[in-house]
Formats: structure tokens, C-alpha cells, sequence
């Protein structure tokens, strides 16, 4: 092990700019990093009921079906068919949606099975011809509870979406369109949209937003508590530099192997950061605890690399291990958080014995006051 350990220390610009190449091509690769919010991730893969499921979906088509609610008084009356129809309309011309049914454009197999004619040929004028559609509705058991409630006080406009991938309906903002025209059909009537689509997007984006808050703060905090402890730029900024390549180079892996984060794995890059800081963190305290002897920098590295590789590396092995017994769970997302948890880890241990190292090589010894009380938050 001693070659090794010269090897890292004695050529710290050749070892530094390797990682940084690979850093840079990892990084490129995690930049396309995709979210996942389908709940199909959250099934068990050899779940009998899944594979009926699907079985259902390849039969019938999709269930990825968008509704807008229309809630009025009397959803019969002329003026609210009349938003009926005109929302089904404009949604309608939306580029991604396949097809739009309400009341005001479904067919009427009921009255002629071979050429049915539509349900509600032309909006009601009055007050009589919208009680009659009501009791032509009444004897329609089908459209009940499907396009217009029994009391008559709600009526859906169900939006059938073309079948594209996820990612691709997301970009074409397919679904902020759809609610674009619903918020602005609101009044008097009250207008909601839901659907299963909709709540993928919702989901998509609040995973985005909880990502973009959460992986600062984790890393603002652990920046904070390597300042109580170190007290100095490189006991903050190297164990920092560390996890934050180590999850750039886990975001890479994931997809360059087709994966995504999903409502499972959301929680890695926070965990990556945390837990992998442990590893860095002990190199920087083992090599000022070995600087205060005094001794030139890389000889003190090359004695900190002795010291703490073996416990480091038992460390390392059982927290893989543990991240690794969950691999086997059949639901694919949380299959795929033990896999590249184990991968994140192992990453940020590696680094902070190929990317710690090389840098306090090349860094003059911390001064005497630094390491007579190098951790004071560690040492009290």
C-alpha cells in the first residue's frame, strides 16, 4: 500500500487532474439527470396485480387521463354549457392532446347505436329545453357520474393526452397549458383540474423545488458544522469539494445506467452529502492531529493515508453493505436508492483518499496554532 499511498502523494497534479477529468465528463453526463414522478416506480415489479394492471393498460389504453370540473348551480343551464363547450374546444386545439369528450361533443349510442348522433346537438335556449336535456340525461346512466353528476351541479370535461414519453410532456408544457385555459374559464363557475398527467407534473416539480432547497441547505450545514470544527479554509473546503464530486460522479452513473431520480431515490443527493462527508472528514482530522508533530506536508500525508485507510475502509464496507441489503426489495425505486446510495459512498470514500490527499500535498503545513488545537469543536 505504501507505492500507492507515494504514488497519490508524491504526483498530486497527475492524480488531481485525472479526477477533474472525470469529474468533468461525469458532470456533463449528470446534467441530463431526469426526474421521474411516475408512482409506477413505487409498485412492486412482480406484484400480480401490477401485471394485471398493465395488462389492462395494453388492452384498453392509457389511464393517464387530464379532467377539468365545472361546478355551478345547474350545470344544464345555457351560459354554463356554453364554457363547457367552449373549453372543450380550446383544449381540444392544445398540441399533445389527443381528444376531448364532455357533454357538449360525446355521442349518443343510446339513441343510435350504428350512427349515433351527439348527445347534445346544440346548447339549450331556454329554461324548458335545459330541464328536458336534464331528464335526457337521467335516462343516460352511462354519462352519470362520468361526464355530469346526478344532481347535476358538476359536470367533467375528460382530456385524453397523446402518448408521449413523461419527460417530453413536461417540455412542451402540455400540462400548463391545459390549466392555463381552465384558470382562465374561472367565474362564476368554479373550475378544477386534476388527473393523474397533472399530478405527475405537480409531483415533477415539487421534487425539482425540494432538490433545488434542500442540496444547498445540506451543504450549507455541512459547511457550517466543518467550520465549528476545523476552523481553517481547507478543513471546510476540501471535505466539501469531496461530496460534491462524489455526487456529481453518482448523477453521472445513474444516467449513464438509464436511471432517474423517482419518488424513491429523491432523498440520494441529500444522503450522498451527508453521509460522505464522514470519510473526508477523518483524513483532515488524522492529518492535523499528525501535522502538530511537525514534518514536511507530504510526509504527514503519506503517514495520514497509513492511519486511517484501514478504519475508514471498514467503515466504508458496512455502510455499503447495509445500502446494499435494500437492493433486492422488488420496488424498483427503492432497489435502485440502495444501489446508488452504495455507489455514492463508496464513491466519496475513494475520493477522500485520491482527491484529499493530493490537495494537502500541495498545500504548505498549517500553522502551529492550527495544529495544537486543530478541532475545537471535536476536541472539547
Amino acid at each position: 500500500m505504501d507505492r500507492i499511498y507515494q504514488t497519490i502523494v508524491g504526483r498530486p497534479l497527475p492524480v488531481l487532474l485525472v479526477i477533474a477529468a472525470i469529474t468533468a465528463f461525469f458532470g456533463f453526463e449528470a446534467s441530463h439527470i431526469r426526474v421521474d414522478s411516475s408512482v409506477e416506480a413505487l409498485l412492486p415489479e412482480n406484484d400480480p396485480e401490477k401485471a394485471y394492471y398493465d395488462q389492462i393498460r395494453r388492452l384498453y389504453g392509457s389511464d393517464e387521463i387530464g379532467v377539468v370540473a365545472v361546478v355551478a348551480p345547474d350545470v344544464y343551464q345555457p351560459d354554463v354549457l356554453r364554457k363547457i363547450e367552449r373549453l372543450t374546444d380550446e383544449i381540444g386545439r392544445i398540441d399533445g392532446v389527443q381528444k376531448v369528450i364532455s357533454l357538449t361533443n360525446v355521442l349518443d349510442p343510446v339513441e343510435d347505436a350504428i350512427e349515433p348522433p351527439k348527445l347534445v346537438p346544440r346548447i339549450p335556449r331556454t329554461t324548458d329545453e335545459a330541464r328536458k336535456l336534464r331528464e335526457k340525461l337521467a335516462d343516460r346512466a352511462i354519462y352519470q357520474k362520468n361526464l355530469v353528476s346526478p344532481d347535476g351541479r358538476a359536470a367533467a370535461i375528460n382530456v385524453f393526452f397523446a402518448d408521449i414519453p413523461d419527460d417530453e410532456f413536461m417540455r412542451r408544457g402540455i400540462d400548463e397549458q391545459v390549466e392555463s385555459v381552465a384558470e382562465s374559464a374561472r367565474g362564476p363557475e368554479e373550475i378544477y383540474y386534476t388527473g393523474l398527467p397533472h399530478f405527475k407534473v405537480y409531483s415533477a416539480k415539487a421534487m425539482r423545488r425540494d432538490l433545488a432547497h434542500f442540496v444547498p441547505l445540506t451543504l450549507l450545514i455541512i459547511v457550517a458544522v466543518l467550520f465549528a470544527s476545523f476552523r481553517s479554509l481547507r478543513g471546510v473546503a476540501l471535505p466539501a469539494l469531496t461530496v460534491v464530486v462524489s455526487l456529481v460522479w453518482t448523477l453521472g452513473i445513474m444516467v449513464l445506467a438509464g436511471s432517474n431520480l423517482s419518488l424513491g431515490t429523491t432523498s440520494l443527493p441529500p444522503l450522498v452529502l451527508v453521509i460522505g462527508t464522514a470519510y473526508s472528514l477523518h483524513v483532515i482530522a488524522e492529518y492535523y492531529e499528525l501535522a502538530a508533530a511537525g514534518g514536511s506536508p507530504r510526509a504527514t500525508v503519506v503517514e495520514t493515508l497509513r492511519h486511517v485507510t484501514a478504519p475508514a475502509s471498514i467503515a466504508a464496507v458496512t455502510t455499503v453493505l447495509g445500502f446494499l441489503s435494500i437492493a433486492v426489495n422488488d420496488i424498483s425505486s427503492i432497489r435502485e436508492m440502495g444501489i446508488y446510495s452504495s455507489i455514492g459512498i463508496a464513491i466519496a470514500f475513494l475520493l477522500s483518499l485520491l482527491l484529499v490527499p493530493p490537495c494537502l500535498a500541495l498545500l504548505p503545513a498549517p500553522p502551529a496554532p492550527a495544529t495544537r488545537d486543530f478541532a475545537p469543536g471535536l476536541s472539547a
